[in-house]
């Protein structure tokens, strides 16, 4: 059986494709920029001179830096320090060099050095130049833009990721809802209705395919538990319930048992909305609702001060790469938040124990 993809996956699927494709045109357009700018910076040496120099001396440097994990490392540097005279001239410079160099030679040897016609003053160690000119191949090229455009890519990743792989809220994708059960495949979570009780788990994300695929072959909820490696799980009687609560702007249903508040996520709110009407058939009848209808004002002044606080932090900093993430998370997140408020202000459902509402009012 095919297994069936959420719109999410879908577009997760497209962006992934898209961000491959860049990075291989990316990485051949930084490599030939590469090839370029180093064949340039190496046309000197068509016409150079050359002449002998004395190792002063050879020394290496322990250097401590931290990787992109941020653990602390360690690494040496080579240095060979030279000297030589040029028209009754001494000159005295020095060089980073590789391990294998460092190996080959001794102070007090003689080194060949090479300058640009009649500019001496840019020389450089012959062994240096000559593996900068074996460096400058394709292959070179490719392995030095590589990672200059995997970074590039990821950032774009993320980005699209968090701008367009996002689940349509009014859609009721086939393969991830029955009329008892519903797969959050994208924050991993299942729901499920058995025998007066609701059910949810968490699945393991490296669990997550094979869990979709059981689902939708139509394995139990025990038998997608067992395979989920669920961490955090629960089951609710929802006779026993004190309230239940559902904004229709949230894929979330709230519910508070005893002491303890669940936060039951679902796909999308379309999807939540299908589970809340077979939900609300089987809770107490006795139970008192409510619909609570918020005036534009009361929907958007959250994220209005959110807005307000971002612009003045924005403001406020000097560190530009601060300002534009900042900026971002605006555009991203808060923006989309007022402007769907502004346009549907929050709506909420509640179902309440009536000994429970009365003692609130009490």
């Amino acid at each position: 059986m095919k297994l069936q993809k959420s719109p999410g996956q879908k577009r997760k699927s497209l962006v992934r494709t898209i961000c491959i494709l860049l990075f291989l045109a990316s990485t051949y357009l930084v490599s030939e920029f590469f090839s370029h700018a180093n064949s340039e910076a190496l046309r000197w040496v068509e016409n150079h001179q050359a002449l002998d120099a004395q190792i002063l001396e050879l020394n290496q440097e322990e250097e401590e830096y931290r990787n992109r994990k941020g653990k602390k490392r360690s690494r040496t540097n080579y240095y060979m320090s030279y000297s030589f005279t040029y028209e009754d001239e001494t000159f005295e410079s020095s060089a980073e060099i590789t391990r294998t160099i460092f190996g080959q030679y001794d102070e007090g040897q003689s080194i060949e050095v090479w300058y640009p016609q009649d500019d001496i003053y840019n020389h450089e160690l012959a062994v240096n130049v000559q593996r900068e000119l074996e460096n400058n191949t394709p292959t070179g090229n490719l392995i030095q833009a590589g990672p200059i455009a995997a970074g590039i890519c990821l950032g774009l990743y993320w980005i699209l990721t968090l701008l367009f792989v996002r689940e349509s809220k009014k859609a009721l994708p086939k393969g991830f809802y029955t009329e008892i059960s519903w797969l959050d495949i994208d924050d991993h979570y299942l729901v499920a209705l058995e025998e007066g009780e609701l059910v949810y788990f968490d699945i393991h994300k490296n669990q997550a395919s094979a869990v979709q695929s059981a689902y939708q072959q139509g394995k139990s909820p025990e038998e997608l538990y067992a395979l989920s490696k669920s961490e955090n799980a629960a089951r609710i009687p929802l006779n026993e319930i004190s309230s239940l609560s559902s904004n229709h702007n949230s894929d979330v249903i709230t519910i508070q048992h005893g002491d303890k508040t669940h936060s039951v996520e679902f796909l999308n709110q379309t999807v939540k909305a299908h589970a809340l009407e077979r939900i609300e058939k089987r809770l107490p009848q006795s139970m008192d609702y409510q619909l609570i209808q918020r005036s534009r004002l009361q929907a958007t002044l959250p994220p209005l001060i959110i807005a307000a606080l971002l612009a003045g932090i924005i403001f406020w900093l000097d560190m530009f790469i601060l300002r534009v993430i900042l900026g971002f998370v605006g555009l991203a997140y808060v923006m989309p938040k007022l402007i769907s408020q502004l346009f549907s202000p929050t709506e909420t459902q509640t179902w309440t124990k009536t000994e429970d509402l009365l003692a609130k009012q009490a």
